[in-house]
């Protein structure tokens, strides 16, 4: 929880910093008319299979090519930032007032929390779907012997490998925020009731 996100003061001002500016990032941006912000990262790996395809000389040396056979990424999600606002009010709320507060932030925790499976729901079907693209599967080293050029094959193949699947991991994130951001238009948390608090 960040501490921006502290907001002290009466019910009525804990509703007005909800409207503008809002709930604090920690990128430092705000966004109006929200007490509430989830943000995710997706993380990911690749195994990876190999096959020999061919070895020769260059230059004064070995080289090895080897192909890329399969790729089978795993995207993971992570909950990056996940906060709502807090309220302090400047004197003891009454027993109504508190419920109240307790209410909305029962609210406003599960529509963060709502995101979640959605959004590992993408992540989910992502890996189930993932087919590679425009990727050139073989990859060649060089070395004093047979087996470092291979090792320089190996590791040029990781280096690809994983750039194709760090290509396909950031276009999950842009998915992710637009569900989130429908999720939001038909399931806003609201302002918290100021009817019992003075």
């Amino acid at each position: 929880m960040l501490p921006q996100n502290t907001v002290q003061g009466s019910c009525r001002a804990f509703n007005e910093r909800m409207q503008s500016p809002g709930i604090t990032k920690k990128s430092g941006k705000t966004q109006a008319g929200w007490g509430g912000y989830t943000a995710f990262e997706v993380r990911f790996d690749a195994k990876w299979t190999w096959s020999s395809v061919s070895s020769g000389q260059q230059g004064g040396q070995v080289k090895r090519c080897i192909k890329v056979t399969a790729v089978v990424p795993n995207f993971r999600l992570e909950v990056a930032e996940l906060d709502i606002l807090q309220w302090e009010p400047g004197s003891e709320p009454t027993g109504r007032c508190k419920q109240a507060y307790d209410d909305w932030q029962r609210r406003a925790m599960a529509h963060e929390q709502e995101h979640v499976p959605r959004a590992e729901a993408i992540v989910r079907d992502r890996n189930a779907g993932w087919k590679p693209r425009a990727f050139t599967p073989t990859v060649c080293g060089t070395g004093a012997d047979a087996a470092a050029a291979l090792d320089d094959a190996k590791r040029a193949a990781k280096e690809r490998v994983e750039d194709h699947v760090r290509r396909s991991a950031e276009e999950i994130a842009p998915v992710i925020e637009e569900n989130g951001k429908e999720m939001d238009k038909s399931n806003k948390v609201g302002f918290m009731d100021c009817s019992s608090c003075p």
